[in-house]
């Protein structure tokens, strides 16, 4: 029995010490790519699937480009990346676009709240455009613009609901017009 326990600690041990390893050496990749890897700022906004809508089974937020209006963006779709909080990203870090090129700002969920007002879109510390919402897609999919047509420049955050029916929590999209 003697022989066995002192075969088991010359096998567990290393194997312990290379996994303590692992652990701190991702720990030290999580801390270099987090404080000084690559731009944030260019994975801020993808282009989506070609179409003017997104897919069905597509979930989020998108900002529908005019047809050819920005030739980063082969689609006419820019998917924007969610956050729990307002603000997570600043407007250098998201997605920059030219106000021009917008026509509207698509919300995809499993169901939209019949509560069109739930769905804002609005420019951070700017007075409030009044914004017109419709329904789309067997009501999965919401098109929110402004009356007047035109994005005004500034930082915009999309703020939507996201839970059911008892969940009052929000999911947050930022972009910026330029």
């Amino acid at each position: 029995m003697l022989t066995s326990l002192h075969t088991w600690r010359k096998i567990m041990y290393p194997l312990i010490a290379i996994l303590i390893l692992a652990v701190f050496g991702l720990s030290l990749v999580e801390t270099y790519v987090t404080n000084f890897g690559p731009d944030p700022s260019s994975a801020i906004g993808v282009p989506a699937v070609s179409g003017v809508l997104p897919r069905d089974d597509q979930r989020g937020a998108y900002v529908q480009l005019k047809p050819g209006a920005d030739p980063r963006f082969p689609s006419s779709l820019v998917q924007l990346f969610d956050s729990d909080t307002p603000g997570l990203f600043t407007a250098d870090e998201a997605v920059q676009l030219d106000g021009h090129a917008i026509d509207a700002v698509i919300v995809s969920q499993s169901t939209i709240d019949q509560d069109a007002a739930q769905y804002r879109v609005y420019a951070v510390g700017q007075e409030t455009q009044e914004t017109t919402a419709q329904r789309l897609n067997s009501g999965r999919m919401i098109r929110i613009q402004p009356k007047s047509g035109l994005w005004a420049p500034g930082s915009y955050v999309v703020d939507v609901p996201s839970g059911g029916m008892f969940d009052t929590s929000r999911t947050y999209y930022t972009f910026t017009i330029k």
